[in-house]
């Protein structure tokens, strides 16, 4: 796995404008791998587990690892990347977006979410 990480992403005009995804990266056969999921106020361990059952069916380093542990890896690096996000008030990759809005976007996730801890 090259990367698993937390995006940011405009939604359009009549949904919420700004919505929070998971992403896993991996290169396979030299190809660029990407697989993304919505993430939803509660949804940080369902986004993990779909991830993680993602790279276990379709990379072959690991399709020997058990879903659950996986599950555990992506969930804490979600969480820890969210967190970041939201103590450093820096997104890493802001390549000239709105980043006001979209900061916004991870504080509210922080602040309405019962699984993280608004630090």
């Amino acid at each position: 796995m090259r990367g698993l990480g937390f995006q940011v992403r405009n939604t359009g005009k009549y949904k919420k404008e700004y919505r929070l995804y998971a992403t896993a990266q991996w290169s396979e056969g030299g190809v660029q791998q990407q697989k993304i999921r919505s993430i939803s106020i509660r949804g940080i361990p369902r986004a993990a587990r779909r991830i993680a059952k993602v790279l276990v069916s379709c990379h072959p380093s690991h399709e020997d690892k058990d879903v659950q542990e996986m599950t555990e890896i992506c969930w804490e690096a979600l969480e820890e990347t969210i967190m970041q996000i939201h103590r450093q008030d820096q997104y890493p990759t802001d390549k000239g977006l709105d980043t006001d809005r979209r900061l916004q976007a991870v504080h509210d996730f922080v602040k309405e979410s019962p699984l993280l801890s608004s630090e």
